[in-house]
């Protein structure tokens, strides 16, 4: 398990620094560190194929290995629950005397602050939160897992837009810009949108065999989208998760191909992360008679 820290983790610090003491700044650091270990501790523990964790100003970000979807059910909600746990249990610590003494009342209430914060923020019922991930775990077997992460996405954004208003609202009325939540706020916007194709990726077979048993009958809205040559395939889950239905519009020198759903859809299964040059590539080498006829 790697740790990986991500570039606007280093801007929220500087902030942090440039505008606060040195103990926020601290404290910020060791209850992000605090977090991350519950996460990885619990992973260990369970087996779960973690590959690395990124640090972001929110918390970190959990990526499984490749082929790897993260457990559901109790297991996925005991890895998620971990990091918030971590911190609850180092708000706890901060109540023992020998603890405050040892850190002094000014560290302390910083230290209590920024664990407290960490812990709120992380219990938002959206992705990529912890919140998020626990109603992921639990809804997985109910609601089908591609609505479940574009649902839960939507609501990271949400949270994310609420946090740059309440820090707009505290300049307008207090006269003070909140800086540390206007960065969360921006940076959590930014993944969510970006950690839903990963979402989805990562439960691709689920969202795979949803797509393909959902029922076709009647008028449906389509939506067409042009990819590149070097689009990769995962890439195509997000946009048919927003669309009822989804077309794919790819062009090269042998002209316009047009993807449809299910095409798409077992491209996947044999290989997400192909290009969709490298798939049709590959389709072509399957079927002897479409390869003569390229050829010709």
């Amino acid at each position: 398990m790697r740790l990986r820290i991500h570039p606007a983790f280093g801007l929220y610090l500087a902030v942090v620094a440039a505008l606060s003491t040195w103990e926020t700044c601290l404290a910020a650091l060791g209850a992000l560190a605090v977090h991350e270990a519950g996460h990885a501790v619990a992973g260990r523990l369970l087996g779960e194929p973690i590959e690395r964790i990124d640090l972001t100003p929110f918390g970190g970000v959990m990526t499984y290995a490749p082929g790897k979807s993260p457990s559901k059910g109790m297991r996925g909600v005991i890895i998620a629950a971990a990091g918030p746990l971590a911190n609850y249990l180092a708000l706890l610590a901060l109540g023992m005397a020998p603890v405050q003494a040892a850190l002094g009342l000014r560290m302390a209430r910083a230290v209590a602050a920024a664990q407290l914060a960490v812990l709120c923020v992380n219990l938002l019922p959206a992705l990529p939160l912890d919140g998020g991930g626990m109603l992921l775990s639990l809804g997985y077997y109910v609601f089908p897992a591609g609505r479940l992460i574009l649902w839960l996405s939507r609501m990271g954004v949400a949270c994310g837009v609420c946090m740059m208003l309440l820090a707009a609202y505290g300049a307008a009325t207090l006269g003070t810009l909140n800086c540390s939540l206007l960065l969360i706020g921006l940076f959590l916007i930014a993944y969510a949108r970006r950690s839903m194709g990963a979402m989805l990726a990562q439960n691709l077979y689920a969202v795979v065999q949803e797509r393909l048993e959902a029922d076709r009958d009647g008028v449906h809205a389509v939506r067409a989208y042009r990819v590149g040559k070097d689009t990769r395939l995962f890439a195509l889950l997000a946009p048919m998760e927003r669309a009822e239905r989804a077309l794919f519009l790819y062009e090269d020198a042998r002209g316009l191909h047009v993807l449809d759903e299910n095409e798409v859809c077992r491209m996947l299964v044999r290989d997400p992360l192909r290009t969709v040059s490298q798939a049709l590539d590959a389709q072509d080498e399957d079927n002897p008679a479409k390869k003569r006829e390229n050829a010709e």
